[in-house]
């Protein structure tokens, strides 16, 4: 893979060199208006819709996936570490999962391809360095072979530094990650048959570090500047997990719009940890004694999914239907071998639009074949002008690590039911001069919860929990000034607190623009981000899960940084101090992991991003 990467770079490097093409007014002809993008799903419900880039400057310093996690996930402290969401999340269809999902979120998914119509060779390059050997890479070129056929190659690249049991060092890694997409689309010439291809690539390398040793299990309040003395909980636990996927999309257009059409996925997941395990416990990671002093584990997990179907319109109605087949393996030593395990699902979907762009929606799946309970989901949705409502229900298999996990320090055979959940939520938007309110609430009730317990087994809830979220989300803006806002309140009827949420959750930023020379665009601000106090989940290494823990209380820390963004002609920038209030609370460490202290004050933290489109 590496090798046709620096094949393709060089072939871009040349295509470039080449005389740019321009009009009679020696003006540059081609730009972000003559390159535009669709996506996947909307070609999928028959409303295909050409994107225009992103260039703009304002709010471009959170516009990297770091900073786009940082506002609803729970991490390790650190760029690119296992996370989470905060908030309970309905998976997009129901099956049998895995069960690794702690770097899930920096995958180039399929779900999220980009496929290009360019009418030139389109590069995208931004490089954002977060200070304390924090890097985020990423890399997109794209260019139309002919004008009914393009080929994108992105590439991301993280890379972050150990900030606590030293040597600390650039050179002391803590995360390298690597993520590529080679990708394309095409269509034929009388526009009945579309191609859209890709295949990615992910690896990623951890130094477990199984959270700081803290002393009586209280968190130690020394400066965050002293923390690289402090010790780690794991000294030679490593982990890597590596992904190769490719994903295909196919239509044709037969007579009055009906349409044929089939997806095909191929998925190999390898996932490996390993460790002196006599440590981890001794510092009280590891809950029991482990058997032997090395831990070993890993798995190979290999899935081949198609989806068939037809879909079209009738009298006004979008529709769809399918037959969705899945056939994986598992060979791991944490399970007893697994070979071409089979489901089947049938499906379908129909949407109306009206003229207003108002839509009704209504999506559902049902296991047919396959696990002892049966897979289901159901999807019904209003969007209008105003208002949004929906509806979901999910009655989904439990994953094959919930199932199943022996090792020499956790142990587990569970025979576990579905777990179903009802969530139904509804937004509006209220406009008034400068401001923007976009009022919402979601309510959830799910029944049969599978969680880790405290000695991070899985286990899984006999009573069911219901939680409301009520949201206030909001823009202002006043002449240079603006505001924008994300909040959350949320309540739980959980007497035993298996789901913990925060009560309060808040996100804000406060900006003001203004242009220097006529040419300068800048913005300069504050982001704020505050999560009320509450007893977050663990982490394990050892399963790559979050687990409770009743010891240690984190949140009630507001975070403060603050940036410029700017741009000349195509050019973005933006600089930061991260973390810029560091020293004025009494607790001087900030968690949103027990054990795994944020990243301190960052001085200067820098991004830029320069589109070539020729």
């Amino acid at each position: 893979m590496k090798y046709f990467i620096y094949f393709f770079l060089l072939i871009s490097v040349l295509c470039h060199a080449q005389k740019r093409v321009i009009d009679d007014s020696t003006k540059q002809v081609y730009g972000p208006k003559t390159t535009k993008f669709f996506k996947e799903i909307d070609v999928f419900k028959n409303h295909k819709t050409l994107y225009a880039l992103d260039t703009v400057s304002n709010g471009f310093h959170q516009k990297n996936l770091y900073q786009i996690q940082r506002r609803t996930y729970q991490e390790l402290g650190n760029v690119g570490t296992a996370t989470k969401p905060i908030y309970y999340q309905n998976p997009e269809e129901v099956n049998t999962f895995l069960g690794y999902d702690a770097y899930t979120p920096y995958y180039l998914s399929a779900s999220d391809t980009k496929y290009y119509d360019t009418k030139s060779p389109f590069t995208d390059m931004a490089y954002f360095q977060g200070g304390l050997g924090q890097n985020i890479l990423s890399f997109t070129h794209a260019r139309n072979l002919k004008p009914n056929l393009n080929i994108t190659l992105e590439i991301n690249r993280i890379t972050a530094s150990k900030q606590y049991a030293g040597p600390v060092s650039q050179e002391d890694k803590l995360i390298d990650m690597w993520a590529s997409r080679l990708s394309g689309n095409y269509t034929s010439k009388n526009k009945k048959y579309l191609l859209l291809a890709n295949y990615t690539h992910f690896h990623q390398a951890t130094t477990e570090q199984g959270g700081v040793i803290s002393r009586n299990d209280t968190l130690p309040l020394a400066e965050l500047y002293t923390y690289a003395n402090y010790s780690a909980k794991l000294l030679t636990a490593k982990s890597d997990e590596r992904q190769n996927a490719f994903h295909l999309y196919q239509e044709y257009v037969l007579a009055n719009g009906f349409q044929l059409y089939n997806t095909t996925d191929v998925q190999l997941k390898y996932n490996l940890f390993s460790d002196n395990t006599k440590y981890g416990f001794q510092s009280g990671l590891y809950p029991f004694n482990p058997k032997n002093d090395t831990t070993f584990i890993n798995s190979n997990y290999r899935l081949f999914e198609t989806k068939t179907g037809i879909k079209g319109n009738f009298s006004g109605y979008n529709y769809r239907l399918h037959l969705r087949q899945r056939l994986y393996s598992l060979d791991a030593t944490w399970q007893d071998k697994l070979k071409n395990k089979g489901e089947t699902f049938f499906g379908g979907w129909t949407a109306y639009y009206f003229a207003d762009s108002t839509r009704i929606e209504v999506d559902g799946e049902q296991q047919l074949i396959g696990a002892k309970n049966k897979n289901t989901q159901i999807k019904a949705n209003y969007t209008g002008k105003w208002l949004k409502i929906g509806y979901v229900f999910n009655s989904l298999t439990p994953s094959l690590l919930q199932t199943t996990f022996n090792s020499n320090i956790l142990n587990w055979k569970n025979n576990f039911d579905n777990v179903q959940s009802n969530m139904v939520y509804a937004q509006t938007i209220l406009k008034h001069k400068a401001w923007s309110i976009t009022p919402n609430i979601e309510l959830s009730r799910i029944a049969n919860y599978i969680y880790f317990d405290t000695l991070a087994n899985a286990k899984q809830s006999k009573k069911a929990i219901s939680v409301a979220r009520i949201g206030l989300e909001g823009t202002w803006e006043y002449k240079k000034m603006q505001a924008s806002w994300q909040s959350y309140f949320t309540a739980k009827s959980d007497s035993s607190n298996l789901i913990r949420i925060p009560a309060l959750f808040l996100n804000a930023q406060f900006a003001y623009n203004y242009v220097y020379a006529k040419v300068l665009h800048l913005q300069s601000g504050i982001d704020l981000s505050y999560r009320s106090a509450y007893k977050s989940d663990a982490y394990m290494p050892l399963t790559q899960q979050f687990y409770l823990q009743d010891k240690i209380t984190v949140g009630n820390y507001p975070v403060i940084d603050f940036f410029t963004n700017m741009s000349i002609n195509r050019v973005r920038l933006f600089f930061r101090v991260s973390h810029l209030n560091q020293g004025i609370f009494p607790r001087k460490v900030n968690y949103n992991t027990p054990y795994y202290p944020a990243i301190r004050r960052s001085w200067l933290q820098m991004g830029v991003n320069w589109p070539l489109f020729d």
